[in-house]
Parts: C-alpha cells; structure tokens; sequence
C-alpha cells in the first residue's frame, strides 16, 4: 500500500489548530458506511427469507456471508464512534460544545424515528386491530422506544416486532448521550486510557456472561456488552489526531498486520465454536472483538487512503456504494418492515418453483427488496429528513 501524502496534511491541520477544525467529508467513509448496510440487508434477508439451498445449488459464500451479517451493525458502531468522537475532538473549545452536537443529532436522527415509531403504534397497530389481523401484539413495549431504550427491553427476551432492528439504534442513542461529557472531561490526555478501559470493560463482562441463561440476543444487543466497537471507533479518532501515531501508520504495515489479527482471531473463533451464532460463546467474546478490530481497520484504511489510487480505495468511492451510504440510515429504518412484507409474497411466489429456480428466484426478489428499500430512504430523505437537516445551520459551531 502507497502512502497518501494528504494524511498528513489533514493530521497537522486538526493538532495545530487552537479550534481544531473540522475534516472534509471523507467519500470513501461513505463508501464504508454502504458496506455496512449492505451486510444488515443481507443478514435481515436471511432471517426473514431464508436462502433455498438445492442439490445443485450451494452457494457457500453468500451463506457464509448471510450467517455472519449480524456483524454489519459492528461496522456502524466502529464507525459512529470513529466520526462523533472526530468531531467531539474538532470542536471541543467551542463555545456552544453541547448544545451545537445534541441539536444536530436530534436533527439527524429524530424526524424519522419519531415518525416511524408513531405510525407503528399509533397508526399501524390499531388499524390492524380493527381488521383482526396482528391481536397478539400490542403497545406495552412503546416506552421503550420512545426513551431510545429498547435494546434493554429486547435483550432480556422481548420480541421487537416490526421495530425488533431498532436495538442498534438504541445504542448509539445511549452512545450519543453519554460520550459528549466523556470527552469534554477527558480531554485528549485521558480519552485514549477511558476507550481502552471500556474495550477492556466490555470484553471482560462478555466473558463472563458468556453461558448466560437470558438468551441468544443478551450479550448481543445489551449495551454493556456492545460499547467495545464504538470505543475502538473512537481510539481510531484520536490516532488519527496524533502526527506520531498517524507516519506509523502510513506505510500501511501495521494496519495490515491488525487486520489480519483480527481476521486470524476470527477464524479460531468459528473454529472453536464452530458456529457464526451471535448466541454462541465464542463467537459472543472472541468473535464480537475480532469483527471491531477488521473494521476499525477498515475505517482507518478509508480514512488514511482518501482520493488515493488504491483498489480497495477506488471501490469505495464507487457511486453505488456511496449513494447506499448517503441514505443508510433510512434505509436501515425502512428496509426491516419492507423485508417482512416483501417477504411474505416471495414466500408464496417460490412455492410452486422448481427446485433449480428457488436460489435464483430468491436472489432477484433480494435485489429487488433492496431497491425498494432504497427508494423508500431517497423518498424519505427529499419528503421529510432533508427539511430538518436544512435547519443544522442554526446550530453551527460557535468559538
């Protein structure tokens, strides 16, 4: 791997500032940011429609890849903490610290969920009571969703429904709410040993629930247990500030080489437990940190080789890479009830296919369902999320 010149440039630019400006949007993090919803679609598409597997058909990758794309909200929280704690960084002496980050989160993250959540429990729900259809839900869990806890209430055993990939959301909710004061305590001399400290925390509390008796989706979705990425998303911010740190990594030896440890750590994982289950012990401890180590890595490369000629780089700045990652957070939100109904019909639709066809016929309607889910977030975006993003100006950072 060639270094980029314009790494450094970058690094100097945010350590000498006194108000620690902000980077340039990086494409190839959207490109990132694609690949990981990608993968959540795969995994969902999985669950909900499950690959037909016939005789003559045995796509192992793509199995591989289905079982495994529980790993794609990893990818998103290595990514969130790499990003929020960039900017909690760059604008740590401004005067409007607080205020400036919650209200351009809220603008981001708010328009849509709250409608969503709405339409789902107060729209949906009865409208489906009254035709007789869904009686065995109900809105008990609402509370939950609204006080962005959901995860808690899903990890110990509650079916999330139409709303059960929210738990991620919750998450970085939680994440979002906390870390601001973190850093604005810390300060760049302690962040680095508070992030070890979590990765350490969170690594240790998995070990020793790992033969819990609460569930397959308990060490999975508990926030506790989940920190770790987004804490080694947020190491990754500060490495990047540091202009030491920062030529070690250049020549792309030793980015490599933590990759491959985590890909290594990977592979022994499915070894020993031979299973890709998120409920499964090894893969809950070992497995969970190597899939935070492969991505942190590459966030990090995406990063290090922005506009650079690299393959790997060049792929990422792809259009269709970059155009799911402008709108993946909308279509995280509108793919999962889209995969359920669309699943619904596909189900049907296969039944009287041959054999040869299924794998096939199951492919196209994934395409499909995915590019329904896309159009559903570029709707989303012009109809309703852009008129609140508009409104980021007023919140400006102010020094």
């Amino acid at each position: 791997m060639v270094a980029n010149p314009r790494v450094e440039q970058r690094a100097h630019s945010v350590v000498q500032s006194g108000r620690g400006t902000t980077l340039r949007l990086i494409p190839e993090l959207d490109g990132v940011r694609g690949i990981a919803v990608l993968i959540v679609m795969l995994c969902h598409s999985g669950m909900i429609q499950p690959m037909p597997l016939s005789e003559g058909v045995r796509p192992m990758l793509l199995q591989g890849l289905l079982d495994l794309g529980w790993s794609g909200v990893d990818l998103f929280f290595v990514l969130s903490g790499f990003l929020i704690t960039g900017i909690l960084l760059d604008t740590a002496n401004s005067k409007n610290y607080f205020s400036s980050f919650y209200a351009r989160r809220a603008l981001r993250i708010f328009p849509l969920y709250i409608l969503y959540v709405f339409a789902y429990f107060h729209l949906a729900l009865p409208l489906a009571h009254h035709f007789g259809t869904w009686q065995a839900l109900n809105n008990t869990s609402e509370p939950w969703f609204w006080s962005h806890l959901s995860n808690w209430k899903i990890a110990f055993g509650e079916h999330g429904n139409w709303l059960a990939h929210f738990w991620s959301l919750s998450v970085e909710e939680q994440f979002y709410f906390f870390w601001p004061l973190v850093v604005f305590f810390a300060g760049r001399r302690w962040l680095p040993y508070v992030c070890l400290a979590l990765i350490g925390t969170s690594f240790a509390l998995r070990s020793i629930y790992a033969h819990n008796n609460f569930g397959v989706m308990f060490l999975y979705e508990l926030t506790p247990f989940r920190v770790e990425p987004l804490a080694l998303g947020s190491l990754a911010a500060l490495l990047v500030r540091n202009c030491r740190v920062l030529s070690l990594l250049q020549n792309g030896r030793l980015l490599l080489a933590t990759a491959s440890c985590g890909v290594l750590m990977l592979f022994a994982a499915l070894l020993i437990g031979r299973s890709a289950s998120v409920g499964n012990p090894s893969m809950a401890t070992y497995g969970f940190t190597s899939f935070a180590i492969i991505y942190v890595c590459l966030v990090l490369y995406a990063y290090l080789y922005s506009e650079s000629s690299t393959r790997a780089a060049t792929l990422l700045r792809k259009p269709i890479l970059r155009a799911f990652g402008k709108y993946s957070y909308a279509i995280y939100v509108f793919h999962y009830p889209l995969f359920i109904v669309y699943g619904l019909a596909v189900r049907r639709a296969s039944v009287g296919l041959p054999d040869g066809s299924r794998f096939i016929f199951w492919v196209l309607a994934l395409l499909v369902g995915m590019g329904l889910s896309y159009v559903a977030a570029v709707m989303s975006w012009h109809l309703v999320e852009k008129h609140f993003w508009g409104l980021k100006h007023r919140f400006s950072v102010k020094y």
